[in-house]
């Protein structure tokens, strides 16, 4: 069996998704009641559930409180600093960007057995597609 690679509009979707929460989990312990509620109002429905369709919401949010998501952004960088996540405030919006960086992202390396395995299945596709090319 081959594995299975990764769609890279799925990769950046769960990306974009681990940076929302995170960053929103900064944003609720700010001090400012204020800065919350208009980023609540900007990141989130009514109904609570965040606006996932909304790409543009960390741009509108930037124009809306530079400072404070500025602020926000550098505790983000501080608490996740070995976070394997491409995704910005800047690039959030940019959808090409973000496919290019997605690409080139390397998976987590594997250890152990499982290693070992996955080189074999490699060995054997490169052999399969020399074989299928003659």
């Amino acid at each position: 069996m081959v594995p299975i690679k990764p769609i890279l509009e799925h990769v950046v979707r769960a990306n974009r998704a681990g940076f929302s929460a995170k960053m929103w989990r900064i944003i609720e312990r700010a001090n400012s009641e204020t800065d919350k509620m208009i980023a609540k109002n900007i990141l989130l429905h009514s109904n609570g559930k965040p606006r996932s369709s909304d790409h543009l919401k960390w741009k509108k949010l930037k124009n809306r409180l530079p400072d404070f998501t500025t602020e926000a952004y550098e505790i983000y960088q501080k608490k996740f600093p070995k976070a394997r996540n491409f995704v910005t405030i800047d690039n959030y919006s940019d959808g090409k960007t973000l496919l290019d960086l997605a690409a080139k992202k390397k998976p987590k390396p594997s250890t152990g057995k499982m290693a070992e395995i996955l080189e074999k299945l490699d060995a054997i596709e490169k052999r399969l597609t020399k074989l299928e090319k003659k």
